[in-house]
């Protein structure tokens, strides 16, 4: 086996036990923590805990934030953005649409607030 392909199967390897490690027992439905990261990759820095320097490890832990906070807020999405962000007023749409996505991709048991019905 050569050097890289060593070295892809160590940080492969890595990366598989640092999700598992990541994911909160509390989790619920279909995770796609990799969908939540790709969604949020592109958001303003202002959105992420950690500005530019955020991680994906950070990233995902943020992620989960939000669903505590989804938990914690049963009547208002607002609400739980202005939790998350420690944030007064009417939070920007960008703050609220990470934990839609967080919502949508990490805890399926609060996409449900989401949905229209007609």
């Amino acid at each position: 086996m050569s050097k890289l392909m060593r070295a892809m199967a160590a940080g492969i390897a890595a990366l598989g036990a640092a999700t598992l490690v990541q994911a909160p027992a509390h989790a619920d439905g279909r995770l796609d923590q990799g969908r939540f990261l790709v969604v949020t990759s592109n958001m303003h820095d202002f959105v992420k805990p950690f500005g530019n320097r955020t991680t994906d490890a950070q990233m995902l832990r943020f992620g989960y934030q939000a669903c505590a906070a989804l938990d914690r807020n049963p009547a208002s999405t607002v609400a739980a953005t202005q939790s998350l962000y420690r944030q007064a007023g009417n939070p920007e749409w960008e703050r609220q649409q990470v934990v839609f996505y967080a919502a949508q991709y990490l805890c399926n048991r609060n996409w449900d607030r989401y949905k229209t019905y007609p």
